[in-house]
């Protein structure tokens, strides 16, 4: 008989149990009975031991192994009652005393001893153990039970006839997926979602609930539309874990910022103008342009206008919509330079034009006869003859009978143009007057 005595510390884990047979497995003898009895989902099965026709049994020691892989936990309650080996009082009503303070200490733990004492001659339950079987489905434990007890009658040992019980693993465990800390997702931007699963093997599989909010192409998230985007995440089983079940995540795609970007700065003097551009974001909306500096600069639509020599400062800004925040406001800087005025002054029916463009003055339909031009601009001054008209030269900041002047602005000029009217010829007086009836 083992009469070892060791402490006792067994914990198992939690599986899906059943019997081999409909309800419970039952192995029996003359002397020995044990019976196993199935988990239900998420339990633990559970295996009685009793003795039968005890009378004869002062003491005995009982072991139940099983196969690896298996685990034994005894309760320190129950049927079971902790001690020494030989109790100085009677135990229980009924029951002989066990004691568990023995198993077996190889690494594998497949066997636990049962030293009991059995002054009385009682039969019954020697106890009830909790039982955990691990491995795939279809792994089968075998239990087996035997020992030997002293016989009061015959003052020996006496061997116990062995029995077997079957307990059959036919359920998988459960697995379970966890999402990862949510991705900050903005409408045209990604971000990258993690889930772990159960110990299947199997991957994780992410797909979106709301594709009109976000997609997901592996484990990269694109934000389509500003809301809430939902994913869904699965993993398969096999046939030793179920599937996981369906787990979602929810979380916000935000809306995407806007920038705006100014292109080149445009020269610009007082009286003249010239072109902002930018470019914004994709929200479709505008860029609008107003002048910080109205005293210095003015801007109608993406035309800006130097008022006077100085610094302007044109801002820009875009609004946003459901899925685009407005822009941040931009400014861009622009010296206006103090630049010089040209003066024309036409004489007789005759037309005169610039370039740059600013001066059209004269007949027919020129109004514009003053312009300022940035320092130090070369102006070409271009005179055009009307049908009843010749130009007939230059005066001022130009000289000359040719009918274009180029000239540097560097300083506040006039310019004279003279036309003078066509004359006829004799013979084509003649001849208008004797036209005439």
């Amino acid at each position: 008989m083992n009469t070892q005595h060791k402490p006792y510390s067994l914990l198992f884990s939690l599986l899906l149990l059943s019997a081999c047979f409909a309800s419970d497995c039952l192995a029996v003898n003359e002397m020995l009975n044990l019976s196993v009895i199935p988990a239900q989902p998420g339990g633990t099965a559970r295996a009685t031991i009793q003795l039968l026709n005890t009378e004869d049994m002062e003491s005995f020691s009982l072991q139940l192994s099983f196969s690896s892989g298996g685990m034994l936990s005894l309760p320190a309650s129950n049927w079971f009652a902790r001690g020494d080996y030989f109790p100085a009082s009677a135990f229980g009503p009924v029951l002989p005393q066990v004691d568990l303070n023995n198993y077996d200490d190889s690494a594998s733990r497949t066997k636990i001893f049962l030293d009991g004492f059995n002054p009385s001659g009682v039969s019954g339950a020697v106890g009830v153990v909790s039982l955990s079987v691990a491995g795939n489905i279809g792994n089968t434990q075998i239990l087996t039970l035997s020992g030997e007890y002293w016989s009061k009658t015959d003052r020996q040992v006496k061997t116990l006839s062995s029995v077997n019980a079957e307990v059959r693993a036919v359920s998988s465990n459960d697995q379970t997926i966890i999402f990862g800390n949510p991705p900050t997702v903005t409408v045209g931007g990604t971000g990258n979602v993690s889930a772990t699963g159960g110990s299947s093997g199997n991957p994780v599989i992410i797909i979106s609930q709301t594709t009109g909010v976000c997609t997901i192409n592996g484990n990269t998230v694109s934000g389509v539309t500003a809301g809430t985007c939902t994913l869904q995440a699965d993993q398969t089983g096999n046939g030793s874990y179920n599937a996981a079940p369906t787990t979602t995540k929810s979380f916000t795609v935000n809306k995407a910022n806007q920038t705006i970007i100014f292109g080149a700065v445009p020269t610009l003097a007082v009286g003249g103008i010239g072109a902002v551009v930018a470019t914004g974001g994709v929200s479709g909306n505008p860029v609008i342009f107003n002048s910080q500096t109205l005293d210095v600069c003015s801007v109608v639509g993406n035309t800006v206008k130097g008022i006077k020599a100085g610094a302007c400062t044109i801002a820009a800004n875009q609004l946003g919509n459901a899925n685009y925040n407005a822009a941040q406001q931009v400014t861009q800087g622009i010296n206006v330079l103090g630049g010089f005025a040209l003066n024309i002054v036409s004489v007789g029916d005759g037309l005169i034009s610039s370039t740059p463009v600013g001066i059209n003055c004269g007949t027919p339909g020129g109004l514009a006869c003053q312009f300022n031009f940035t320092a130090n601009t070369s102006v070409t001054l271009v005179a055009k003859s009307s049908g009843n008209s010749l130009f007939t030269g230059w005066g001022g900041a130009c000289s000359g009978t040719i009918s274009s002047c180029t000239f540097t602005l560097n300083a506040d000029k006039t310019v004279t143009a003279n036309f003078a009217k066509r004359r006829r010829s004799a013979w084509k007086r003649a001849l208008m007057f004797n036209a005439i009836p």
